[in-house]
């Protein structure tokens, strides 16, 4: 049975508010991870390094994505994959020859469906891009 117009924009619509809430638990854990590795602002060793420990667990893989891997996708990205599975989530990156963030991308992949968050003004997320990228360069 074919769905209707207005089904499949519920759909898409549904989507695309599952990517802001992922996008937005997402930051908060890492804020949080952030803020505890920083150890001037608790002045607590101890805290810091269960922090550090948590962000070298955190997500599933960092690589990067050669140009037509997917369809109709031009240009390569680095990835940091947060999860896999139904639902993945996931941080995109495009760098320019001078290694500067030039655009950074939420999705939210869910069996065949997907969303994405611009997320180039997000501290929090070019933050866990820029490291990851600076231990791969």
């Amino acid at each position: 049975m074919e769905s209707t117009y207005k089904e499949v924009m519920s759909e898409l619509e549904s989507i695309e508010r599952r990517a802001q809430s992922a996008y937005q638990s997402r930051r908060d854990e890492l804020a949080d991870i952030f803020r505890r590795m920083d150890q001037q602002l608790d002045n607590d060793p101890e805290r810091e390094d269960e922090a550090m420990t948590e962000w070298h667990n955190y997500g599933l893989s960092f690589d990067y994505v050669e140009p037509f891997t997917f369809d109709n996708q031009r240009d390569g990205y680095w990835r940091f994959q947060i999860s896999w599975g139904g639902p993945s989530e996931e941080l995109r990156a495009w760098y320019d020859s001078e290694d500067n963030l030039r655009a950074l991308e939420f999705w939210f992949l869910d069996w065949g469906e997907g969303a994405m968050v611009d997320v180039i003004d997000c501290t929090t997320m070019r933050q866990a891009m820029q490291w990851n990228y600076d231990l791969m360069k």
